[in-house]
Order: structure tokens, then sequence, then C-alpha cells
């Protein structure tokens, strides 16, 4: 019997992106097919691999093209959890044969916001509690497979960065004050990646981020090589007193968040154009933050405790308050998964802008 193959089955990917939050139902992107196969059908979103481009590159390409999302919204699992033969016919005639690859991806922050683009009609997030569109047969069964094999999984998720997509390292820097209650100063050289307020208008909306990354030897329990981003400023936090710190180990991967409570307002200056300053009350009190790989949820706990009881009586009573409201957010889940967002967002403009 004569088939028409195709000289060379292909390569593709299809992608899983997952946004998991504690005490939410998990949602997952899927695209409406625009063209052959499955044409007008919901699946999640993929593509052929181009020739010498990685498995995670096109994952991500095919990301920014059908859902408008961005590098720097999405941390990566390194390994595809499957891979399978998709062999699509017509009158018996093979018109169709890619190898698939599952690639895992997960969004970071608050903006939830798809666009379909490319060979995409259409694009939403579906739940399996919720599920207000059809997937092409056998897809939530997939889905639960797919989701069992990722809670198996010991790899770190990271975000993708690559050559082809430079981020050039800010020639800007700032030095970050922390001025104690017992009235000594930690500082901080960190490398600026947002804008520095122009004036005090600017002050009460502009967000600041700042990346420290440790030394050689390692410093502040950070080993040598890895980073905190630094988000601070009404524009994440409204009147909220937190400095905020995204940490990261040296291959990208998210290690943890970490919310200090400190005065409201901060005092930023210019000593050059190079050269900026931020200052501003620590007021003793952390809440260190992680997130659990297999089941998504947030992990609070409180450091410092002791040392607020401790200083009791140098604290006025506007710094009791910032400290009993601060520390009403983050034992709050939904406010604390706002929080959470609101820094991811902050550091994904920041990166992304500078791209």
């Amino acid at each position: 019997m004569n088939r028409a193959f195709p000289k060379h089955p292909r390569s593709a990917v299809s992608i899983l992106l997952a946004r998991r939050q504690t005490g939410r139902p998990t949602s997952y992107a899927m695209v409406q097919r625009a063209n052959p196969p499955r044409q007008h059908q919901w699946s999640p979103p993929g593509g052929a691999v181009e020739l010498g481009i990685t498995q995670l590159e096109q994952a991500q390409t095919e990301v920014e093209e059908e859902l408008g999302l961005n590098r720097d919204q999405i941390q990566w699992c390194p390994r595809p959890l499957d891979s399978r033969d998709v062999i699509v016919k017509d009158n018996d005639q093979i018109k169709f044969h890619y190898t698939v690859s599952q690639m895992y991806g997960e969004l970071l922050g608050n903006d939830t916001t798809l666009t379909a683009g490319d060979d995409a009609a259409a694009a939403q997030w579906w739940t399996k509690e919720n599920a207000e569109f059809p997937l092409v047969q056998g897809m939530p069964e997939s889905i639960q497979r797919w989701t069992t094999l990722i809670q198996s999984h010991d790899d770190q998720m990271f975000p993708l960065h690559t050559p082809a997509v430079p981020c050039p390292v800010p020639t800007q820097r700032m030095t970050e004050i922390k001025r104690k209650i017992n009235g000594s100063e930690h500082s901080f050289e960190l490398e600026l990646w947002s804008k520095w307020p122009a004036n005090d208008d600017d002050r009460r909306h502009e967000t600041i981020v700042g990346r420290w990354v440790a030394p050689a030897g390692g410093k502040y329990g950070m080993k040598e090589g890895d980073y905190s981003w630094g988000v601070w400023g009404r524009g994440v936090f409204d009147e909220m007193g937190f400095s905020a710190y995204r940490m990261h180990g040296r291959d990208g991967h998210i290690k943890g968040y970490r919310f200090d409570v400190c005065s409201v307002g901060v005092e930023v200056s210019s000593n050059t154009e190079e050269e900026h300053v931020m200052a501003f009350d620590d007021l003793l009190l952390d809440g260190l933050v992680a997130r659990d790989q297999r089941t998504g949820e947030l992990v609070l706990s409180m450091e410092d405790e002791e040392e607020v009881e401790l200083y009791q009586s140098l604290l006025c009573d506007t710094q009791r308050e910032v400290i009993n409201n601060a520390r009403a957010v983050l034992h709050d889940t939904d406010r604390l998964i706002d929080l959470v967002g609101r820094v991811d967002d902050a550091v994904s403009r920041a990166v992304h802008d500078r791209r």
C-alpha cells in the first residue's frame, strides 16, 4: 500500500504552563489552535522545534508568541516530563508525525493576562474544577499524569536565560542602608535595575529594584554567586512597611522570599548620576517565605519576634503600628499570595524593560 510519509518526522514541544497558588485550584494556559493539526481544538501551547534551538528555548518562544508572556514571568523545569509520538492521519494517509516533548513551566507574579498570537486563535486559563471549554480528547487525564510527574521531580525550577537575548548589567549602582533600632547601620551595594525616582512626586509611586550578588566566599547566609532581588516603594507595597527580597541560587532557581518590616517611607538621594543612596529604618521583624516544590503552597516562618519584644521600649507608637500591620499581612494567606506576586511582577518588569 502506498502512503505519503513525510520525509522526516519532526521534533516538537508542548508546554504545560501552570499557575499555582496556595489554597486555590491550579490553572493551566490553553490555546485554541488556529491551524491544523487539531484546528479549533483547545490544547496546551506548543510547536515544532527549529533547527539548532533547544527544547527549553523553543518552549519559551512558543509561550511568548502564543500567550504573550515574556521570559521573565516564567520559571521552567529543566527536563521534559514526558515524550510521545503524535501521528495524524487523513483518509489513512499520514499528514503529520511529531515526536513531542512535554515541557513544564510555572507563571510568576499576579499578571495573568494571556494574549493569543501566532497560530493560537484564543488563549485562556483552564482548571479541572471549572472547565469552561473542552480540551482535546484525553488531555485532562494527561494533565493529571504530568502533574504527578512534576511533583515527583527533584529538579529546581529556574528562569530561562539565553545568550540570544542578552540582559546587560546596569552601570548605575545603589547603596541600601538599613538603620537598626540600636543605632547601628548595615550597608549593601547593589546594581540598580529600575529607574531612580526623580522627584518627591515620583517617590510616592516609583518602584525601586536592585540586585545584590554574594561575593567570593559568600555572605549573609548566601553562597558565592547566589543573588537577591530587592524591591522597595509604594508602587508595590502601598502604605505597608516592607522591603522585599527574592533570593536565588547561582543557577537562577528561586530559594525563597524575605520581607523585612521597615519604615513606610524610604529616603532616597543621588550622590552622582551613577551612585544612589536609599535609607530606611529596619523595624526588626522579618518574614521568610518558601514555596513547597511539590504542592505550590507558600510556607511562612517569622524571624526576630524576640527582638521586637526586647526593643519594645525603644519603639514609638507609629513603629509598633507598622509592625502589627505587617504581621497581620504576612499571616493572611490571600494577602501574602498577593504580596509575593507583586514582588515577582516588579522584578519581571525591571528585567524585561532592560532587555
